[in-house]
């Protein structure tokens, strides 16, 4: 995972965050995912706040690499390269 990847993640986490904050329903959903894990981690015999980190991990990883592929569409859509192309290119220079 390149720096900006990272960056982006590290800022779905906020968003993701204060979004639990604002909505009860993503909130509830998140407890229920806690609760499923730290179960499944018992089982297995991990750290549940181990195994919670990946899985949120992954999943913000997933939603960045989602708005990447959108912003992609768009871009190539109205016959321009997407910023995040643009300066990861500018950059290997």
């Amino acid at each position: 995972m390149n720096e900006q990847q990272q960056n982006g993640i590290e800022r779905l986490f906020v968003e993701f965050a204060e979004e639990c904050g604002k909505n009860p329903n993503l909130n509830q959903a998140v407890q229920e995912l806690k609760e499923s894990v730290f179960t499944a981690s018992q089982a297995a015999g991990v750290d549940p706040s181990h195994a919670f980190g990946v899985i949120i991990r992954d999943m913000m990883l997933l939603e960045s690499l989602q708005k990447r592929v959108e912003e992609s569409r768009n871009a190539l859509t109205a016959g321009k390269l997407p910023a995040f192309v643009i300066e990861e290119a500018r950059a290997q220079r």
